[in-house]
């Protein structure tokens, strides 16, 4: 019996983790079945994987064979991540998940808890930008004590009109919706955001001290829908790693009437790196220290060994893990700790209370 990769959803998005199967290993072409309830989509995936089986209901396709290695890849709208997952869950399959992991935290808690209760791995799409050379460039100079003790980082994404929704992938109204969504920006980009800050800082705690959200108007908001989503935020955190603190300050805009700013950058008592978190070809590092009273920089650039983008990533290696071997992505408790972060800044920004954050203690 050979091993079965699901797409939940076959539209956009389903095109893009299609594109990585040529990268799994040689002599392993896993069968593909694909679930959209619409007839055209389901058409245009069979143009990118001709020999996909296909499905009008995910619920159809979960009633084939189960091989020990089967995965589902949950493509289609956050406000069915909940729904998809456990019912691929519990058909005995893993399950690679888009962002956001799910819509709130009690539903990225039951797919976690469900996940371990059937003995399965979660997966989180975060690691797009996960476990980057440049990341992981920074995280050794850190080690060798490059920069001394981090104390600061500065996490600032601002575009001016880049909306989920509107500006950008207009058709996909369900970014605006927050019960669809989740939230906004933060929601939308923040799961890359703190899986990287993760991968960074390698938080025991994560303290939310203070949050904020936005949404400038422009002239082409939409009046005829619902639009209750935040363009822009931010917050006040502080990780802890044992008795380490590093405080965070965070902002993320789709859309703002300020100047654009793209800035990722940790600084010590010795020194401070800015570096390009994103890019998993080639980065950017910069190291900024004093020599004798001046500030001087080095630049370094670091490529990555993979051949492939962002958006294959998550299938690849999701894949290695299966297979028991290592792989830069964020599965069950870990891939929960992030998105709790997220949530803990809504919840920060509604109430206007701090939040904390801690490993989810699954039994």
């Amino acid at each position: 019996m050979t091993r079965t990769i699901y797409f939940v959803g076959a539209g956009a998005t389903a095109h893009r983790h299609a594109e990585a199967l040529e990268h799994l290993p040689r002599g392993d072409r896993p069968e593909i079945a694909a679930a959209d309830p619409n007839g055209e989509t389901l058409e245009s995936f069979s143009d990118v994987v001709p020999d996909a089986r296909l499905y009008d209901s995910s619920e159809a396709m979960l009633e084939e064979p189960v091989h020990p290695d089967d995965f589902v890849i949950v493509c289609a709208p956050p406000f069915v991540h909940h729904s998809e997952t456990l019912a691929a869950l519990e058909s005995g399959r893993h399950v690679l998940c888009e962002k956001p992991l799910a819509v709130t935290q009690p539903e990225a808690v039951d797919m976690v808890e469900t996940a371990k209760a059937n003995d399965r791995l979660l997966g989180a799409c975060t690691c797009r930008h996960y476990g980057t050379p440049g990341t992981r460039h920074v995280t050794e100079l850190i080690a060798d004590g490059a920069i001394g003790d981090p104390y600061h980082v500065t996490w600032v994404h601002r575009s001016q009109r880049g909306r989920p929704g509107i500006e950008y992938q207009p058709a996909s109204k369900w970014f605006l919706d927050r019960s669809k969504s989740g939230g906004g920006i933060v929601m939308d980009w923040g799961p890359y955001d703190f899986a990287a800050l993760y991968d960074l800082l390698s938080p025991d705690v994560v303290a939310v001290r203070d949050a904020w959200t936005a949404q400038p108007e422009t002239g082409v908001d939409p009046t005829d829908l619902t639009f209750d989503v935040e363009t822009h935020g931010g917050a006040s955190l502080v990780y802890r790693t044992g008795t380490d603190e590093v405080n965070v300050t965070y902002e993320r805009a789709s859309g703002t009437h300020g100047e654009e700013r793209w800035v990722a950058e940790i600084e010590g008592t010795r020194g401070s790196i800015r570096w390009d978190w994103t890019d998993v070809d080639e980065a950017e590092v910069t190291l900024s220290s004093d020599d004798d009273g001046t500030v001087t920089e080095e630049s370094t650039t670091v490529s990555g060994t993979e051949p492939f983008g962002p958006h294959q990533r998550p299938l690849v290696f999701f894949d290695r893990r299966i297979r028991g071997e290592d792989a830069p992505i964020l599965t069950n408790e870990d891939a929960l700790f992030t998105f709790s972060t997220i949530q803990a800044i809504y919840d920060c920004a509604a109430s206007g209370e701090p939040q904390e954050v801690r490993p989810h203690a699954l039994e």
